[in-house]
């Protein structure tokens, strides 16, 4: 299958007041560490970029990734979205896992969970969960990228993957429920990674 990871870095992080893809978590920038939980999983990375474009270039090409631009970003998130699923849709792709670039704690193992998934039931829309809670990454098969890309936007990816069931993927980490929106949900970040290392 030829299936692509949409990571959206494209946002103002107007929330956290600091730019949230190059926070450092566990020595690298929390892009990078978001990046790497998807390679080494034959997937096409797609990084999708927008405000400070040019600072994230850099780590996404360190990270063996490629950039698809958003000039629109400052528009809100769907913006981003429709970028990602517009170079997917270009590439071909039979389906793609999307994410958030500030869910940093997905480790290659809840991925590669996913996509164990993903090869049984290639049609089907899933998304990874841990301990029954939805989280990051969720899987799109093409057959619904049609319909992302003629979205209006109005209640952005969810209004149109609610339309489907989803079936959830237990991946046994935590990290999948882990984003960043706020400064204290960053350092709530930065304590359940360290957690992660002692286990």
């Amino acid at each position: 299958m030829n299936l692509a990871a949409i990571i959206l870095a494209g946002g103002l992080s107007s929330r956290m007041g600091s730019f949230k893809p190059l926070l450092p978590l566990g020595g690298m920038p929390v892009l990078r560490r978001t990046l790497e939980a998807y390679g080494g999983a034959g997937l096409r990375i797609i990084c999708v970029t927008g405000h400070r474009a040019e600072e994230l270039r850099p780590v996404i090409c360190d990270a063996g990734a490629e950039e698809a631009y958003n000039a629109a970003y400052e528009t809100g998130m769907f913006s981003s979205v429709l970028t990602g699923f517009r170079r997917a849709s270009e590439l071909g792709c039979d389906g793609a896992l999307v994410s958030p670039a500030d869910c940093p704690l997905v480790t290659r193992g809840a991925v590669a969970r996913v996509l164990e998934r993903v090869k049984t039931a290639p049609e089907e829309l899933c998304v990874a969960a841990y301990r029954g809670e939805r989280g990051h990454p969720l899987y799109v098969p093409a057959r619904v990228f049609p319909e992302i890309l003629t979205h209006d936007g109005e209640g952005g990816l969810r209004a149109v993957t609610r339309r489907y069931e989803q079936r959830l993927v237990e991946t046994d980490c935590p990290g999948v429920l882990v984003d960043m929106d706020t400064p204290e949900a960053y350092r709530a970040a930065l304590a359940a990674y360290e957690q992660q290392q002692n286990l």
